[in-house]
């Protein structure tokens, strides 16, 4: 038998098993099973990853699919000390325990392209109220250890962040609903204009500080919070409010740019965690397939994308149980079709 068979005036090469490195489109004959077979697109959805360690929610994420950090955050502890300094990198296999922050601490955000490199800006500590000193602490990760740097110009947590390790932005935050917006330059952290609209929790994406998206968000702090759609996308010098989420929520996860982005979970009245999954096209949002497991507060892949990102532990349940689970969002998906032959 020979290496291909002509079909319809193409060469297509035969198989005992799938090919290697499939591209989208792809047809090839199945010798073992005796069919034409070929790689098709799906809409958007998510599997089920690699559970990390430490049960948390709510911190500092960095990286991407393949290369990720996550640190510090809430444990849901009972005994008044429900702060973290726990940091978990991910290789694309597999979770590791590395060198904890200097400063335990919850809410606190974080902004990084890999596993080597990131910032993890703001927070509560024990015994400190959210926004007190803990609120402008920056430290800076080498991919060993942590190290403090120059101090946020303000108090915040829960901010939104753009942007990679020495090019981020730290957008809003809690104490309460803020709409300040501030830029860090590898040195030192330089005042920009504010959001049109002042929030907390809100999800930032993009991976340069000269073009992102935040998304939802607070206006004002539980109890009595007020949970937003709106979204506004930043140019570089000023913000611009767009079209609205479908669903408001706040404490979502999120990846892409400005003009694609995937965001996920979340919270808002009457829903202490959601599922809900939507898509930005630069012009719209469209809802597609949900979280598999309803969270709020989860860590993500901040400098993954619309295409592929995670979801990383977070809470759920009316109880607010943290989880270590992990999902995988993939879109399109892709998966090997059987073309009906005799």
């Amino acid at each position: 038998m020979t290496d291909y068979k002509k079909i319809h005036g193409y060469n297509v090469r035969d198989y005992t098993t799938d090919p290697s490195n499939i591209l989208t489109g792809q047809v090839w004959f199945d010798k073992t099973n005796i069919a034409v077979q070929f790689q098709a697109e799906g809409a958007g959805a998510w599997s089920t990853g690699t559970a990390y360690n430490n049960a948390r929610k709510g911190a500092t994420s960095a990286g991407n699919r393949t290369s990720a950090l996550i640190a510090g955050g809430a444990t849901g502890g009972t005994s008044g000390d429900d702060h973290s300094a726990q940091t978990e990198t991910w290789n694309g296999t597999s979770w590791t325990e590395v060198a904890d922050l200097n400063q335990r601490r919850n809410a606190n955000t974080g902004v990084g392209a890999d596993s080597t490199q990131a910032l993890s800006l703001g927070g509560g500590a024990p015994g400190l109220p959210i926004g007190d000193n803990a609120g402008v602490l920056v430290e800076s990760w080498n991919g060993s250890s942590w190290t403090e740097l120059a101090d946020l110009s303000q108090n915040k947590a829960s901010s939104a962040t753009i942007g990679e390790y020495e090019d981020a932005l730290c957008v809003g935050g809690n104490n309460p609903g803020i709409a300040q917006n501030e830029k860090w330059n590898g040195s030192s952290w330089t005042e920009l204009a504010d959001l049109n609209q002042g929030r907390g929790n809100a999800i930032g994406t993009g991976t340069t500080s000269t073009s992102g998206i935040v998304s939802g968000g607070f206006i004002s702090p539980a109890p009595g919070s007020l949970w937003t759609d709106k979204v506004e996308t930043w140019n570089g010098s000023s913000w611009t409010e767009v079209n609205d989420l479908n669903t408001g929520r706040a404490g979502l996860g999120g990846g892409g740019s400005a003009t694609a982005t995937v965001v996920f979970g979340g919270r808002y009245d009457g829903n202490p965690n959601v599922n809900h999954t939507e898509t930005w096209n630069g012009t719209s949002w469209t809802e597609v397939n949900n979280l598999s497991t309803a969270r709020e507060n989860p860590f993500y892949s901040q400098h993954g994308s619309s295409t592929q990102n995670m979801a990383i532990g977070g809470a759920e349940g009316p109880l607010d149980e943290m989880i270590t689970t992990v999902e995988d969002w993939d879109d399109p998906t892709l998966s090997v079709k059987t073309v009906s032959t005799d």
